[in-house]
């Protein structure tokens, strides 16, 4: 079997550790760091940067991402207005970039648009590059950070990649998502090849639970590039909610006695404060699999990282390790608790930090 990429992996799962790590590590004047992050109408979008500001100053630059979509509520784009404006006061030497995330037939696009905007960045002199997932979508993250990892950080001696993400639960509770009707693969992780093209393949698909979201895992398991033999869904615990997990598995009570056929061992457990857990589960299943199914046409993993932003970077990271496909539904559209977004600006903001390529790690094969 091949070995874990991120095995053993540098991280940082707590607010004060992640301080300790910017100051002591972007102290050095020969850091040049660029943040990526979202500049949307989320109120953690600017928390990375302001953390980031305080020790590089001007040795900090931005990309700010505009995803833009069809028909935006008012109150939503005011809100992408302000966080756009704190973010251009907090980092003075900046680009925006603007991704229409749907074409005009209502295909997702917002992975191939950020390609192409990446692909007109100069990174050759930035030591570091900091990619903010707190307020980016799965369509245009997951992409993005391949691109880096593949064009910039492995190709390049030296270059340290990060993702970093302002944790909150509650705003993740209070953000309710409209599905576009459209399932579709994220850009780069189709698998090893498409699934309609490898009908011999033992099929298992591991989607991320969350609430309200049903209807979208049932379109994601009856498409073509899914159809499963096996489900095992992913269940946050421990977690901050410590009946979040037993919640989420009654609200897909009737998919779990129906034809998604569920019980408690098909279950799959991970701490929702460490996206390590989740990846580490999800090579060990692979490397069972891979094992067991090996004579008999192989198996493939599809993943559908549809909940916590935390616990999708887990998926990320196993995704990216064994070429494994993501299967999703783009948002069309969203909504917020209004009461919930103006008191998270007055929280003590809870930051986790993965170092995913660089100084930290020997040269990869």
């Amino acid at each position: 079997m091949p070995r874990a990429s991120w095995d053993p992996c540098v991280y940082h799962l707590d607010t004060e550790k992640v301080s300790r790590f910017v100051d002591q590590y972007f102290s050095s004047h020969e850091r040049l760091c660029l943040v990526i992050c979202g500049a949307g109408f989320d109120p953690r979008s600017y928390k990375i940067s302001e953390l980031l500001q305080n020790t590089l100053r001007d040795n900090l630059h931005g990309a700010f991402i505009r995803e833009e979509r069809p028909n935006p509520v008012e109150e939503l784009l005011n809100r992408a207005n302000a966080n756009h404006d704190h973010l251009r006061s907090i980092v003075s030497e900046y680009k925006t970039i603007r991704l229409n995330i749907f074409s005009e037939d209502g295909a997702p696009v917002g992975g191939r648009s950020i390609i192409r905007e990446l692909g007109k960045f100069d990174f050759a002199s930035y030591s570091d590059i900091v990619v903010d997932l707190s307020a980016l979508s799965i369509g245009v993250s997951f992409p993005l950070v391949k691109f880096l990892r593949e064009e910039w950080a492995l190709k390049e001696r030296s270059r340290n990649l990060h993702l970093m993400v302002t944790v909150s639960r509650h705003i993740e509770m209070n953000i309710k998502a409209e599905a576009s009707d459209r399932v579709a693969h994220v850009l780069g992780f189709d698998g090893q090849a498409r699934l309609t093209a490898s009908p011999t393949l033992a099929r298992l698909w591991l989607p991320q639970l969350a609430r309200g979201k049903n209807q979208v895992m049932e379109r994601l398991r009856q498409h073509d590039w899914v159809r499963p033999d096996d489900i095992c869904p992913i269940l946050p615990f421990p977690s901050s909610n410590p009946r979040e997990s037993d919640e989420l598995a009654e609200c897909y009570l009737d998919e779990f006695l129906g034809d998604w056929d569920i019980g408690g061992k098909d279950l799959i457990l991970a701490d929702e404060s460490n996206p390590l857990d989740l990846y580490r589960t999800l090579i060990k299943v692979d490397d069972q699999r891979s094992r067991i199914f090996e004579r008999v046409g192989g198996s493939i993993q599809i993943l559908s990282p549809m909940g916590s932003r935390l616990l999708s970077i887990g998926a990320l990271m196993a995704a990216l390790d064994r070429n494994l496909p993501v299967v999703y539904v783009e948002s069309i559209g969203y909504s917020i608790d209004e009461s919930a977004a103006d008191q998270f600006s007055e929280t003590e903001p809870h930051f986790v930090h993965v170092w995913l390529e660089g100084d930290a790690y020997p040269p990869r094969q």
